[in-house]
């Protein structure tokens, strides 16, 4: 019998993309751009560009008028920016990071090409492009995003480098991390270090660590953070008295190169602290089970691979470091763990690394000559899907538009999967693709439009807008929201009772808690709508996504107009 390269199978695939895919991932990524924005993050992000953009001031940043320290400055700089080409709008807010998430995308399919091969390459952007992760960042945007894109360009820049020598690649790489701190921090620039310094040193590459065009980088680095650091001196270094979180002389050169990042890991960040949000510091293994679900449905067979590898290791020994590649596994790994024994933790924080995700696993794939199990699993998870498509239709009655679009894409998803002989994507791969393209269609197309409507104060004020009403008349009592005040157009000025009650035609908003409380103020009042369900969109319990419980999950707001005279 002839030899034969024991991975012909995906080497001699068609390397043309294909079309229904890319259709099918273009119609879910821009139908999320329309959907509302969430508190209370992505909220207060576009609340906070749409006030920098009328400001005018990019260098300082503020919340509500108040000095702002937390996120660096890019999510603002871009949302504003957007703001001021298309006009001021959800879609315009999200189309940064929907823009960076397919960047991020690209460059993976790049990084895999250099890494290992086009083929790991496409397999990878595709697992990428389709874990619900990617989903659910481009509805519901976090700084997060724009760090995975940065980052992984970067990585993309220094392979390229290092195998060309080109100053070209690294220039581009000194812009990837420095974009990459100006979205998160100085992870931004450990996680390439991890993934490379951990690869060098393994290999006992020393010289590549003492390279000496890294200064170059460096100092383009700097160059690329200096407006930001000049904003953070001038607005809290040079004035000490100032009060943040309730101490004084804070410095904000120190809060972004200290307390933003390693102060997470350390405790001793002092928004996390006057907030109280540890409160998951003391589960080592939250984001174990934050990958099952937010990397599926790859994550179950990135788990296998991982595991069969480690046993093959052990079992057949390891060849020579210097013919193994640990720029993903130590890019994936090293991060993880840091970011296991941090005292804060929130899911979307290990989104970063998920791009050496995917190429870790499409590159030990690719060793498998038999992929019967990983297409028998894959079918489960597509039909799991179908009885979760189901289970969303069921539990928002869909509009007749969305059902229509919704059935076709679905259809000619399913058909094609069914029915493509020689497909870019192999099974394994092309289910998978096939069931989150199904959830997600539905997810961004229906379920999270009718969500939404619980949201009440974004809700009530896009409906006011929608009746060609004045939405600065309206108002929140006895507190506001972010997503309220960017669709109202204005910072709400006052929540004081007595002096809204002086100004003419306001109405208010009151949550089902504070119902009693307004009452005791004694102010006339009509009531415009008198039970309103709401709840907190990104907390959602199992019982209310049943129609027949959901009533027990909905705390109810009133909708009133101050004064004896009826509203308009």
């Amino acid at each position: 019998m002839t030899n034969v390269n024991p991975h012909r199978f995906y080497k001699n695939v068609p390397q043309q993309p294909e079309l229904v895919w890319v259709l099918a991932l273009a119609l879910v990524y821009g139908i999320g751009l329309f959907i509302p924005v969430m508190e209370v993050d992505a909220a207060q992000y576009a609340a906070m560009s749409r006030e920098m953009l009328e400001t005018g001031n990019y260098l300082e940043l503020y919340n509500r008028g108040k000095d702002y320290l937390d996120k660096p400055p890019l999510v603002f700089w871009l949302s504003a920016l957007s703001f001021r080409l298309f006009g001021v709008s959800t879609w315009a807010f999200k189309l940064p990071s929907v823009l960076f998430s397919l960047w991020a995308v690209f460059s993976t399919y790049q990084l895999g090409k250099r890494l290992h091969s086009a083929t790991v390459g496409r397999w990878a952007a595709w697992m990428l492009a389709t874990c619900q992760a990617w989903f659910l960042m481009n509805v519901d945007p976090r700084t997060d995003m724009l760090l995975a894109g940065s980052v992984t360009y970067a990585l993309w820049q220094l392979v390229a480098y290092q195998q060309d020598k080109k100053w070209t690649s690294l220039i581009a790489a000194s812009v990837g991390i420095g974009l990459a701190m100006l979205a998160k921090g100085p992870i931004g620039l450990m996680v390439p270090a991890l993934a490379l310094g951990t690869h060098w040193l393994i290999r006992q590459e020393w010289q590549k660590l003492l390279h000496a065009p890294w200064l170059v980088l460096l100092g383009i680095v700097a160059l690329l953070l200096a407006p930001m650091a000049y904003g953070l001196y001038v607005q809290f270094d040079l004035h000490p008295d100032k009060v943040v979180y309730g101490e004084s002389g804070v410095s904000g050169l120190r809060f972004y190169f200290w307390d933003q990042s390693f102060g997470r890991l350390t405790g001793d960040n002092q928004f996390i602290n006057q907030a109280g949000k540890a409160q998951q510091g003391g589960d080592p293994f939250f984001f174990v089970h934050t990958f099952i679900w937010s990397f599926f449905p790859w994550s179950w067979l990135f788990v296998v691979v991982v595991v069969r590898k480690l046993i093959q290791r052990i079992r057949e020994g390891f060849p020579p470091v210097q013919k193994l590649s640990f720029v993903t596994w130590a890019g994936v790994f090293l991060p993880w763990i840091a970011l296991s024994f941090s005292a804060y933790k929130l899911p979307h924080y290990i989104f970063v690394f998920y791009p050496l995700a995917a190429i870790l696993l499409a590159k030990e794939m690719a060793h498998f000559s038999r992929t019967g199990w990983a297409v028998t699993g894959q079918r489960v998870v597509l039909a799991l899907a179908i009885l979760v498509a189901g289970w969303l239709l069921y539990s928002f009655t869909p509009d007749s538009w969305a059902l229509v679009v919704l059935t076709i894409i679905i259809g000619l998803v399913l058909i094609y999967t069914r029915l493509a002989k020689n497909a870019t994507l192999p099974k394994w791969t092309a289910y998978g693709v096939a069931a989150m393209l199904l959830v997600n269609v539905i997810m961004n197309g229906h379920f999270y439009r009718q969500l939404l409507t619980y949201q009440v104060p974004s809700h009530v004020v896009r409906e006011v807008k929608r009746q060609s009403a004045n939405p600065s008349t309206l108002y929140m009592w006895p507190t506001v929201s972010y997503a309220f005040e960017f669709y109202r157009g204005a910072i709400q000025d006052t929540t004081d009772i007595y002096a809204l009650q002086k100004r003419e035609r306001v109405q208010l908003l009151i949550p089902e808690k504070a119902w009693t409380d307004f009452l005791r103020q004694r102010v006339p009042y009509q009531m415009v709508r008198d039970s309103i369900p709401g709840i907190k969109v990104t907390r959602l319990q199992l019982p209310f996504l049943w129609p027949a419980t959901r009533h027990q999950q909905v705390r109810h707001w009133r909708w009133i107009a101050l004064g004896d005279t009826p509203p308009e």
